[in-house]
C-alpha cells in the first residue's frame, strides 16, 4: 500500500489523470458502446442483438475489452455478412430474368397457354397479371403482379406474391415488364372486357 500511495505521489498530475481517463473509457463506456453498435450488425428482429448486449454484463469487468473484441468479429461475420450477402442476391448473384411467355408458347404450343392478345389489351390499372420469373441458380416462379400503369406494351405493377426461389425481389416490390412476359391473367372481369369490347367500344 505505501508503495502504491509513494508512486502516486511522484507521478505528475496530468500521468494521473491520462492513466484514469484510459481506464475509463476501455473498462467503463467502451464495451458497451462498442458492443451496441456491434450488434446493429444484425437484422433489427435477430434476438442475438439483445443477447449479446445482456452478456455484457455477466463478464467480469475485466475481461469485458478483449470479450467484446470477439463479439465485433462475429457481429461482422455472421451479422453484417450475412446481411451483405443477402442483399446482393438477385442484383449481384442470384440473379433473375423475366420469362418470356411468346417464346415459350413458340417452342410448345400445346402445354404452355399464354393469354391471347386481345385480352392483353384489356389489362387495366388494377388488374393482377402472372408473370415468369426464372433464377439462374434455382428454377423459377410464376407470381402475380397488380398492374399500377400501363404505356402501350410496357407495364408497372407491383408483386402480389412473396417469391420462395426468386432473390431480390418481395410481396410489394415495384416492377416493370412487357406483354411478353405476361403468362396468365386474373380473368373474369379481363376476359369479360375483351369479349365486349368489339360491341362497346372499350380501351384501355
Amino acid at each position: 500500500m505505501t508503495e502504491i500511495v509513494d508512486l502516486l505521489s511522484t507521478t505528475p498530475l496530468a500521468a494521473l489523470i491520462s492513466i484514469g481517463t484510459l481506464v475509463l473509457v476501455v473498462w467503463g463506456i467502451a464495451p458497451g458502446l462498442v458492443l451496441r453498435l456491434a450488434s446493429l450488425c444484425f437484422e433489427k428482429e435477430d434476438p442475438k442483438r439483445r443477447e449479446m448486449i445482456a452478456e455484457l454484463y455477466v463478464v467480469p469487468r475485466w475481461d469485458q475489452p478483449l470479450w467484446v473484441a470477439q463479439q465485433v468479429e462475429r457481429s461482422l461475420m455472421d451479422g453484417l455478412g450475412g446481411r451483405v450477402i443477402d442483399a446482393g442476391r438477385g442484383r449481384l448473384w442470384d440473379r433473375w430474368e423475366y420469362m418470356d411467355g411468346i417464346a415459350m408458347n413458340a417452342m410448345a404450343p400445346d402445354t404452355f397457354e399464354i393469354p391471347e392478345q386481345r385480352h392483353k389489351d384489356q389489362i387495366r390499372v388494377g388488374d393482377l397479371v402472372k408473370v415468369g420469373f426464372d433464377s439462374f441458380r434455382e428454377g423459377g416462379e410464376r407470381m402475380w403482379v397488380e398492374v399500377t400503369k400501363v404505356k402501350g406494351d410496357r407495364y408497372w405493377g407491383t408483386l402480389a406474391n412473396q417469391p420462395a426461389v426468386v432473390w431480390g425481389v418481395h410481396y410489394g416490390s415495384r416492377l416493370r415488364f412487357r406483354g411478353k412476359h405476361i403468362i396468365s391473367l386474373y380473368e373474369d372481369e379481363q376476359f369479360e372486357r375483351a369479349n365486349l369490347a368489339p360491341a362497346a367500344g372499350l380501351s384501355r
